[in-house]
């Protein structure tokens, strides 16, 4: 658990933001489903993703079975 909680906080300072965007007036959450956006919408480093999601599926971090982000109430990657 700890090793996975490691990765994912070394995952989201790996993608890092291009810029940091004021967060929308209307919050789209809690709600029973969340809004769908890309990794390029919300501003991440889709190579950096891609990476990182490579380095998980190859065990290199232990043994991830998932990576889940978001960004301003708004799902950018959901893999299990």
């Amino acid at each position: 658990m700890v090793k996975a909680m490691m990765a994912v906080l070394v995952g989201a300072c790996v993608t890092g933001c291009s810029s940091p965007q004021p967060a929308p007036a209307a919050r789209p959450w809690p709600t029973r489903g969340w809004t769908m956006s890309t990794p390029e919408a919300e501003g991440f480093d889709v190579a950096a993703l891609t990476s990182l999601d490579a380095e998980f599926a190859a065990g290199r971090h232990g043994q991830v079975t998932g990576m889940f982000i978001t960004r301003h109430g708004r799902v950018v990657v959901d893999k299990t």
